[in-house]
């Protein structure tokens, strides 16, 4: 073994990994002779040998430094992809990206070669990751590049920040010849520094110069187009002297704040003579200014108002005389409400809180047949009722209930579980937080779900779990379990049945992350129970379900603390509601959400940015979308606009039967052929009618959509007016039209310019062998060259989520891949019926059936022999 080590110069945890995988190295060709010979190794030995060495993605110059330079190779090799490209599809997020190749001296180049040989670094190496300034601001300042794997790292030391002035002072300012605009930046090999200062020092580049005390003596070209500025805006920058020194069009918020009172105040109230909502804001061409206000800390849109002398509460939507019911017309009516004083729905409240229980007898009751619970009255467009009863009457919606002596309409087992849910975690927290460990409760993390409990992995954690070893043993854990993750979930449930445990590892499953999947009703012997065998499950080793009490005990739990997690469950098993609600709750701000959880996971450097993109799920979160802006709605009936657009269709349903099965879910995605732009039109659950029996239906199992989502979501009917108006002024299309547009047509919809099939047009560019279901359709299709040399498809290991909005957003890719490499034609059918009848065929003498369509506004007929079996088809027109 030592002899082949010598030959090859193996490492030792290379060796180890060949023999934990069965391959004796001395019966190899060559050192990297496996890669060939099992290629299903190679990610394995990035998983378990190069990342475990730095504990995050290395660089490709730090693997070299490991001695693997020719692992490197080999991957680009085998694979036909850059390294880094490979690595990141193995599920690892990159932030290592080469330099812009710049001119060096002989002078540079010396530097270079003496600098290289004291830290034992590749000078190719230094070249492609630092400029020649920044590697002698490192030597003046005695930074070692080593400390730097990525480069803005140093940013990271104790002193970050003085450095940062300093290298703006030694570095950006000669080569500038003054203090740069961080625009100036853009387009150079210092680009990325701004955004660096702002994710790792919490200041911006403009604060930094402000802290530096740097004069910034020119003006830098602007950022932003004159057409992009409003007359109102213009007049703002006049009057307080901005023109000059604007280098972004909102970078007066970072150098006067003092003045975004001002601005609202000037400006933004002029949208609509009164506080305008966010969206009226985006629609008057200022979402910058709302974009800046949302990222700052500690600031909101709602300090604005406030601070600008308005307040910030509405009554609810904006009034329209068409907004009210007729029932709330009544209502005004008899107790005798002008209801032309009101700039809100609801701002009755202000001078008449004494009315809500006769709004909730008269209008609401009446309205649903029933106390309805707020998800009922938000689907009926009531949902500001309850909130403006909060903030004007300091009433909540379920003691306006209580005290008009009604019975709330609830689901007994969602309020109770939510209440127990609510309780553990808060004894949870308060744990943790005497061990000065951040436990975080419903960080909203995963696609479209949240999982109750989230602990990130660290040295105080991995302590305190391990610390009693009788359990730890029970489960089979220790701290080589830990070795390569980043976090923990808790998920906590009642039902321990095998397909919802199931359902619990398929959202949370991870393969940097730990699952705790903690049981409260335990029925079984034992207080572990096995996985259920079922082949998605994939990270087995790091999953493990056990009983509330024995999870207690593990994380070391107080006796006083366990009696009360049990006496929480007795409650919960009784359905006692009314002694769970006097139970004692923690502040909410003691508990940590996901702010929190983000800016914790960015300074541990355990993500760079957005957390979907560090845990890399292949799924994305969409918007809610049931009606269209005035833009939209002013835009969507005009041809030229409507030209090169495409609404891709996708519905989920309970099963296949138009009659019988029902409507749960509809996407609807724009497609813009000439930019390949895609946007949300349409994205809701659906309730139709007679939905409630198909509550245990597995369709919610398997796509992931609540019951309670579906039967509370807005009825087909009051949406029929937004989905008509898309259907018959976009070009349509569907993967499979006879079912989704089937299913939309039994409901009375028409599609007056549907496209070609686009499941039928996959069908004749596929082989016949190949399976031409949307996933493997997609994934054959993301393989042919077309796709590889232009990248029009995203997901080379697509999984079909079998949710409408994003099903439609992938079959919107497809679709545009279709038209630029295989013709897809845009030009639709639209069916021409009672053109000639049967009697004025008979008149015409024509022994022909005939079949005419317009393709685009072009009339064009086909005619059909009746009597013989070849046809022949002439163009009549």
């Amino acid at each position: 073994m030592t002899n082949m080590k010598q030959i090859f110069n193996r490492k030792k945890q290379e060796i180890v990994f060949l023999q934990d995988n069965g391959i004796d190295p001395s019966n190899l060709p060559s050192r990297w002779g496996w890669m060939d010979m099992y290629p299903d190794l190679i990610p394995k030995f990035y998983r378990n040998v190069i990342y475990p060495f730095y504990n995050r993605t290395a660089t490709i110059p730090e693997i070299n430094q490991m001695g693997f330079k020719t692992y490197v190779e080999n991957v680009v090799q085998i694979t036909g992809k850059t390294f880094n490209k490979w690595v990141s599809e193995q599920g690892f997020k990159t932030r290592y990206k080469a330099l812009n190749t710049e001119p060096c001296t002989n002078i540079d180049e010396d530097f270079l070669l003496k600098y290289s040989l004291t830290h034992g670094i590749d000078s190719n190496s230094l070249k492609s990751r630092f400029t020649i300034a920044e590697l002698r601001f490192f030597d003046r300042h005695k930074i070692n590049p080593n400390e730097v794997p990525h480069r803005w790292d140093w940013l990271d030391f104790k002193n970050g920040l003085n450095l940062a002035i300093v290298f703006i002072k030694e570095v950006l300012s000669p080569i500038f010849g003054r203090v740069p605009y961080q625009n100036e930046l853009k387009k150079t090999n210092y680009t990325s520094f701004p955004d660096s200062l702002q994710n790792r020092l919490r200041k911006s580049y403009n604060q930094v110069l402000e802290i530096g005390e740097f004069e910034q003596i020119v003006k830098s070209s602007r950022s932003f187009e004159d057409d992009d500025i409003t007359e109102n805006e213009r007049e703002f920058h006049k009057h307080y002297n901005l023109e000059k020194e604007l280098n972004s069009r909102w970078s007066w918020m970072d150098t006067h704040p003092s003045l975004m009172v001002m601005f609202f105040n000037e400006v933004l109230i002029k949208i609509e003579n009164r506080v305008p909502s966010k969206s009226e804001v985006i629609e008057g061409g200022y979402s910058g200014f709302l974009t800046r206000i949302q990222r700052m800390e500690n600031y909101s849109w709602e300090q604005l108002v406030i601070d600008s002398g308005n307040s910030p509460i509405s009554g609810g939507t904006k009034v329209k005389e068409e907004g009210f019911t007729d029932l709330e017309l009544n209502f005004f009516k008899k107790y005798g409400i002008n209801k032309s004083n009101m700039l809100y729905r609801f701002d009755w409240l202000d001078y008449r809180c004494d009315l809500a229980k006769n709004f909730l007898d008269d209008v609401l009751i009446p309205l649903f047949g029933k106390v309805p619970n707020r998800n009922m009255i938000r689907a009926k467009g009531f949902g500001g009722f309850p909130k403006t009863l909060k903030k004007k009457c300091n009433l909540t919606y379920l003691e306006l209930i209580e005290s008009a002596g009604h019975e709330y309409y609830i689901n007994l087992r969602f309020i109770v579980g939510h209440r127990f849910h609510r309780l553990l975690n808060d004894q949870f927290t308060l744990h943790f937080l005497s061990y000065y460990i951040k436990y975080f409760v419903e960080p909203n993390i995963y696609p479209s779900r949240r999982p109750d409990g989230l602990l990130i992995v660290n040295k105080e954690i991995l302590n305190l779990i391990l610390e009693n070893d009788w359990i730890a043993k029970k489960l089979n854990i220790n701290s080589n379990n830990f070795k390569n993750l980043k976090l923990i979930i808790v998920e906590i449930t009642s039902d321990l049945s095998d397909s919802n445990l199931v359902e619990k590892v398929l959202k949370y499953q991870h393969q940097d992350v730990f699952l705790f999947i903690v049981g409260y009703k335990w029925y079984f012997d034992d207080s572990i129970k096995t996985i259920p065998n079922d082949y998605r499950v994939l990270f087995s080793e790091n999953i493990r379900i056990l009983s509330v009490e024995l999870f207690a005990q593990l994380i070391g739990i107080s006796e006083k603390q366990l009696k009360k997690i049990k006496h929480y469950e007795k409650l919960a098993e009784n359905h006692d509601i009314k002694s769970l609600k006097q139970e004692i709750i923690l502040p909410r701000e003691e508990l940590f959400h996901k702010d929190d959880l983000k800016k914790e996971l960015i300074n541990l450097n355990l993500i760079e940015d957005k957390i979907s993109e560090y845990l890399n799920f292949d799924t994305m979160e969409y918007e809610t979308k049931t009606d269209l802006i005035s833009k939209e709605l002013e835009q969507i009936t005009k041809p030229n606009f409507q030209k090169n657009k495409v609404a891709i269709i996708d519905i989920e349903t309970t099963g296949f039967s138009r009659k019988f099965d029902k409507i749960i879910e509809i996407g609807i995605i724009e497609l813009d052929i000439n930019t390949k732009e895609k946007k949300i039109l349409f994205n809701s659950p659906i309730y139709e009618k007679g939905v409630e029996l198909f509550e245990e239906n597995e369709i919610f199992k398997k796509i992931y959509i609540d019951y309670e989502e579906v039967i509370n979501a807005p009825p087909l009917e009051l949406l029929q007016e937004i989905l008509k108006l898309i259907f018959e002024n976009y070009r349509v299309a569907a993967f499979n039209s006879n079912f989704d547009l089937g299913f939309l047509k039994n409901r009375g919809f028409r599609f007056p310019k549907k496209l070609r099939d686009i499941m039928k047009y996959v069908r004749e560019i596929i082989p016949k062998t190949q399976k031409y279901n949307f996933q493997d359709a997609y994934r054959y299709m993301y393989n042919l060259n077309e796709n590889r040399e232009r990248k029009y498809l995203s997901e080379p290991n697509y999984i079909q989520q079998h949710r409408a909005i994003d099903d439609a957003m992938y079959e919107a890719e497809l679709l545009c891949f279709l038209y630029y490499e295989f013709n897809y034609p845009l030009d639709f059918q639209t069916e021409i019926t009672d053109i000639i009848n049967d009697s004025d065929l008979k008149n015409l003498n024509f022994n022909v059936n005939l079949n005419c369509n317009q393709f685009d506004g072009k009339l064009s007929c086909s005619r059909e022999n009746k009597y013989k079996q070849k046809n022949n088809k002439d163009n009549l027109f």
